[in-house]
Order: C-alpha cells, then structure tokens, then sequence
C-alpha cells in the first residue's frame, strides 16, 4: 500500500493520539516526519518522540500551519479552547467547519461542499457569501440541518435539503430545531414549510445579511 501524501497532524498526544500514531506508523502508511503531535504535557511529547520518532510542539497553530489533515485526539472537555477559535479571525479554525458526533468533535477546519445549485445567484440579496453557499451544499449532499449567523450582521437562517429560511429570531431558530429532532411523523409538517419557502421571502425582523 502506498504512502500517505499528507503531513497529519494529532492535538493531544494521550492514549487516542498514540493508537492513531502507532498504528500508521507500524503500517508503514505514513512516515513519521510527516507526523505531529501537540499537547500541553511535556512527557506526553516526549514519549511520542521517543517511541515513533513523531515531531511534537505544544503550539496548537503551529501544529495546523504545518498539516495538510489534522485529528482532533482530545476529549470533548478539552476542545473549549479550539472551538473559541471559530469566533476570532485569522486563527485556524476561523474559516472551516467543525464536525461533532455524539458530543464529540471529531475533525476541524473543514471544507463543506459549496452549493452549485445558483439559489442564491438567483436571490434579490446576492451578497450572501461562502458560508452560506457552505451550508446550502452540505445540505444538497447531506440530511444535515445547518445554521448560519452571518458575521457581519448576526443574522440567523436555517438550511436543510437545499432550502434556507432566513432572518430568524432565537426563539423560532429553537422551535425549527426542536420541531427537527422529533419524530419522523411530527417532522412533516416543516418539511412542508420548507417546500412553500423561497430564499429572499420577506420574513419578521427582515433585513439583509
């Protein structure tokens, strides 16, 4: 099997980064100079560049300057710190999405498909950008449910299936979302929502984004 053409990168270096790290490096499917480890317990480094011959910092950005694929190994508890990143630009997480599953963030700084659908090329508001574009396409490729605050306004919408319903309030953003993650039979009444909405549909509290 050929190697892997990717500098990866670990953020924690705990029994989860060591199984990953083990594991590549036993199978031959990554060289260990395309490997980096960050953690902020010195031994944890240590024994990783002691054992694997890994390069290891205890600079979180530094270790994303430097990887092309980076594995979150840290517990859910330990991601406050990276997660604030998303809210303050120029730091690494600030321009790509974050993936959770059952509580746990599994990967950052990542690409979502944009949407090429033109929607919303086809919307009096044009000025709508990548991160709407963003979640427009993963919920085209996706059963995901994406909520976008636009950064330059805090304006609230809510995509699923290749539809967006604009301009929400919290209150109404936590009623679609709860009315979402009930039942199959209690959620047809807002798929049904979705099909009579169009992206641009004057809503309360209207107003660009």
């Amino acid at each position: 099997m050929p190697k892997l053409n990717k500098t990866i990168g670990f953020l924690g270096a705990g029994n989860m980064a060591e199984a990953f790290v083990g594991a590549l490096v036993r199978s031959d499917l990554c060289d260990p100079a395309g490997i980096s480890v960050s953690d902020i317990l010195e031994e944890r480094l240590q024994n990783m560049e002691q054992t694997y011959g890994v390069a290891a910092t205890t600079d979180n950005v530094a270790l994303y300057a430097q990887s092309d694929v980076v594995i979150m190994a840290v517990k859910p508890q330990q991601t406050t710190e990276l997660l604030l990143q998303i809210f303050y630009p120029n730091t690494p997480l600030h321009d790509g999405a974050v993936v959770i599953v059952d509580g746990l963030l599994v990967a950052a700084s990542c690409v979502m498909p944009l949407s090429a659908s033109g929607v919303l090329a086809r919307s009096p508001e044009r000025q709508m950008g990548l991160r709407h574009r963003a979640a427009l396409g993963i919920s085209e490729v996706s059963d995901a449910v994406a909520v976008i605050v636009s950064e330059e306004t805090g304006a609230i919408s809510v995509v699923h299936g290749g539809r967006m319903i604009r301009r929400l309030d919290v209150e109404r953003l936590e009623n679609i979302l709860r009315t979402f993650f009930r039942p199959q039979e209690v959620r047809k009444g807002l798929f049904g929502l979705l099909d009579r909405i169009t992206i641009g549909r004057d809503q309360p509290g209207g107003g660009s984004d």
